[in-house]
């Protein structure tokens, strides 16, 4: 056979980016390709254990090979659970401190992307995964009237420059990355934080589909906006703060 079978789903395994990264290693010293096969199962939940790579800031003694062989089946631990005792002075950290965001840009500014990425956020690895994006009408659509290769790029931990000990602030490092994705008629995913004002929000997203059936079917009246589920209230009143009444009406 020209590779093994690697059986990530086994408890005591490393985290799959780490073993990327050491394989990746093998392999440059080794001066030849290194083929592995992983059962369907194990790939597709190849980053759960490790919530991505989230979990070396939550579980520092996480990648031990002994904590792996003694709790390495506890992970990943609920979310619910760690919201429920994360410390206020803790998620106070994470509310200034740390990233998780996914935005979506054309393929082609992908070199400029990652420049932005590296400029605002200064943190690796990246989620980099391809996605095809159809034209029509909605909130996220092609920029043209054909099919479209976009790639979602995650960005998820502490930056560099919080690492570094350094000044670093959170809402305006994240608003300049929104500004430009909207300038390459990109997209940002919903589940993150946004800092983006109602009026940037319209800009990003192609609300025109989404206003009119509200309209239409009394929906304006009996549920919130997108803007209102997705923009958190602590959100804007960080905006407020910093914008002014005004801008964020």
């Amino acid at each position: 056979a020209d590779g093994a079978v690697y059986e990530h789903a086994k408890w005591y395994k490393p985290y799959f980016y780490r073993h990327a990264q050491h394989v990746m290693e093998r392999a440059t010293q080794e001066g030849a390709p290194i083929v592995e096969y992983l059962p369907t199962r194990d790939y597709y939940y190849r980053h759960s254990r490790s919530v991505f790579w989230e979990m070396e800031n939550i579980v520092p003694l996480g990648e031990s090979a002994i904590f792996r062989w003694c709790f390495g089946w506890m992970l990943p631990p609920s979310v619910s659970f760690l919201k429920l005792t994360t410390p206020a002075e803790l998620q106070k950290f994470y509310d200034s401190k740390h990233v998780i965001q996914d935005m979506l840009v054309p393929a082609d500014t992908m070199e400029k992307s990652l420049a932005v990425f590296r400029k605002e956020f200064d943190m690796y690895p990246l989620w980099v995964c391809p996605m095809c994006v159809r034209p029509g009408r909605g909130l996220v659509h092609a920029r043209g009237d054909k099919v479209e290769l976009f790639v979602d790029l995650g960005a998820y931990g502490v930056p560099g420059a919080v690492r570094r000990a350094e000044d670093y602030d959170v809402v305006e490092r994240l608003r300049a990355v929104e500004e430009y994705v909207t300038s390459v008629q990109g997209f940002e995913m919903l589940y993150a934080d946004s800092f983006m004002t109602r009026t940037e929000f319209g800009k990003m997203f192609d609300r025109k589909m989404y206003d009119d059936l509200r309209q239409r079917l009394g929906a304006d009246k009996a549920f919130p906006d997108i803007y209102d589920k997705i923009v958190e209230p602590r959100r804007l009143e960080q905006l407020r703060e910093r914008l002014g009444e005004e801008a964020c009406k």
